[in-house]
C-alpha cells in the first residue's frame, strides 16, 4: 500500500527484539513504580525546586524562540516549557530504547493497546522514509515516542514542525518548541 520494497520489510521487521520490559507495562503485568502511580508520586519528579530553576535557565536560554512560537500560535510560553520539561527534561532525556523494538513488541504482541501500536508502526516507516532516518536506529521511549516532545511516529508526521528553518526534527530544541506551540 506504501510501496515499500518487501525484502525491506522483511529485513527491518526480522532485525526487531522483543522487548520484554515494554511488554509487561501494557501487558497488565507492571513493574512497581514504572508507568502506574498516582500525581502524588509522579508530581515529585516534575514539580521541586530543581525542575523549577532548570525551567527558568530554559527559558532564559531559548527565550526568543519561545516568544515567537508564543505570538505565531497564541500559546504562553509557560505551558511551552511546562510541556517540554515534562516529557524530556527540557530536551536531555528523549528516551533509550529503540523504536522500531518497542513498537514492534506492542505491534505484534498481545497487550491492551495493540491497535494503536500496529498503527504506529506503519507510521514509523513512513516517518523514518519521510525523514531519511535509519528506521533500526532510532531511539525514543518505551512505547515509541520520540524526541523532545516524545511523539508517537503519527504525532510526530502530523505536528512535527520546521520552526527553525533547517527542516523539521523531533530532536530539535527550537523545532520541538514550535511543535508544542502548533500542537496546542
Amino acid at each position: 500500500k506504501y510501496h515499500f520494497k518487501r525484502n525491506y520489510m522483511r529485513a527491518v521487521l526480522k532485525s526487531a527484539k522483543l522487548d520484554r520490559d515494554t511488554l509487561a507495562r501494557y501487558s497488565g503485568k507492571f513493574k512497581k513504580n514504572t508507568t502506574v502511580g498516582t500525581w502524588e508520586r509522579f508530581k515529585l519528579h516534575v514539580v521541586n525546586p530543581k525542575t523549577f530553576k532548570e525551567a527558568k535557565a530554559f527559558k532564559k536560554k531559548y527565550r526568543k524562540v519561545l516568544k515567537r512560537a508564543e505570538k505565531k500560535y497564541k500559546v504562553d510560553t509557560n505551558y511551552i516549557v511546562g510541556f517540554i520539561g515534562v516529557e524530556s527534561r527540557f530536551g536531555t532525556y528523549t528516551g533509550d530504547y529503540n523504536i522500531l523494538d518497542a513498537l514492534a513488541t506492542l505491534a505484534f504482541h498481545p497487550n491492551r493497546m495493540k491497535k494503536l501500536f500496529k498503527s504506529e508502526i506503519k507510521h514509523l516507516f513512513l516517518f523514518a522514509r519521510e525523514k531519511g532516518y535509519s528506521i533500526t536506529k532510532l531511539e525514543g521511549s518505551f512505547a515509541g515516542a520520540m524526541g523532545c516532545v516524545q511523539q508517537l511516529p503519527s504525532v510526530a508526521r502530523k505536528f512535527n514542525h520546521d520552526f527553525d528553518g533547517d527542516g523539521a526534527s523531533v530532536w530539535d530544541i527550537e523545532d520541538c518548541i514550535g511543535s508544542i506551540a502548533k500542537f496546542m
